[in-house]
């Protein structure tokens, strides 16, 4: 989803040179990730698939006493049931969490220019000069106008885990708090461009 709005303002404030402010903001809702299992050696292996990437969709438990899943004694059940009511993955309790099931945040940006007729060396020559500030909100408040999503691949690996191939239970051996979005730091800073046109 994205929103978008465009505001324009002109005037002659000297002669017939024309000063005009433009504001373009858009608010654009994050990309989707799934979360996952931290590690894939549970389902296959071989040369062809990456060990390292989180790519299996994790098994949400319907609660302690799941058929489907036994615990370790180690398994935090109370820090991991904690947080999956509060990332809303408890919704999805007794099933696979399906994918690209959550957003990362929502980013607003605004971006403001101002430009300015002027004469030119000839009467039929025009120039103009102009001011742009991207990420406006950022350039007042360093906590504006910052993109915050889930890093590439879009998951988020929170449980190791093994099958017991005896009893056909998912193991859950570790959970692990994700550490949250990472900002996407070329989106979220300011800039600022001045520059000059010149038309004859």
């Amino acid at each position: 989803h994205r929103a978008t709005l465009r505001l324009n303002y002109r005037k002659a404030f000297f002669g017939d040179y024309e000063t005009k402010f433009t504001v373009f903001g858009s608010r654009n809702e994050g990309r989707p990730f799934s979360y996952t299992f931290s590690e894939q050696e549970m389902f296959f292996t071989g040369r062809f698939f990456n060990l390292d990437d989180d790519r299996q969709l994790l098994y949400m438990p319907q609660g302690a006493n799941d058929p489907k899943v036994r615990f370790d004694p180690g398994f935090n059940q109370a820090a991991f049931f904690a947080f999956a009511d509060i990332a809303g993955i408890s919704r999805y309790a007794g099933n696979i969490v399906p994918r690209n099931a959550f957003n990362s945040a929502w980013w607003t940006k605004f971006d403001v220019r101002v430009s300015q007729e002027l004469p030119g060396f000839n009467e039929n020559h025009r120039a103009s000069a102009f001011l742009v500030i991207e990420n406006f909100g950022n350039f007042l408040n360093d906590d504006w106008g910052v993109m915050r999503e889930a890093s590439f691949p879009r998951t988020q690996g929170i449980v190791q885990a093994s099958i017991d191939d005896a009893t056909n239970q998912y193991v859950f051996e570790e959970f692990f708090e994700p550490g949250g979005q990472s900002i996407r730091q070329d989106a979220s800073l300011w800039e600022i461009r001045v520059g000059v046109r010149y038309s004859f």
